[in-house]
């Protein structure tokens, strides 16, 4: 797959989790079972160390600017997406968004959200139709800015 340029428009890149930043079976098999069997001890055993707490706080700060679950609406519907938008004070056209779900993509595209389609193993097969209509990337290192980073 080739490049695919982000455009200079946008200030804010929104990710849909499972199959999209990840393959979604390694999030099955291994993510999943990994974080129940260790999280957590590994959190007893430290929540008071001051390290730990910062560790957290940083994790929060650094990875999640805004964190959106259904109570903004489904992600097959193109107002949790315009929601969003205000939500992070931007225009839906500000925003481009990764996913691997063609329904969600539909939803955001008619909110006026860029959208881009990962394709991983494990996910849905996409139709002819979908793989000429959306902007498909396989790997992160596909995307470009178009504009100053």
């Amino acid at each position: 797959m080739a490049t695919v340029f982000i455009p200079a428009s946008t200030s804010a890149v929104l990710l849909d989790i499972e199959g999209t930043t990840t393959p979604i079976t390694f999030v099955k098999d291994v993510l999943f079972p990994y974080i129940r069997e260790h999280l957590e001890d590994y959190l007893s055993n430290h929540w008071e160390e001051d390290e730990c707490k910062q560790d957290v706080q940083l994790l929060k700060k650094q990875l999640f600017d805004g964190h959106f679950d259904t109570t903004l609406g489904a992600k097959v519907e193109g107002k949790s997406y315009e929601r969003i938008a205000e939500r992070i004070g931007c225009r839906p056209e500000e925003i481009t968004f990764l996913t691997d779900v063609t329904r969600e993509a539909k939803a955001a595209e008619e909110a006026g959200v860029n959208v881009v389609v990962v394709v991983r193993p494990g996910n849905m097969e996409l139709t002819d139709d979908e793989r000429a209509h959306y902007k498909l990337i396989t790997s992160f290192n596909q995307l470009k800015p178009t504009g100053p980073v």
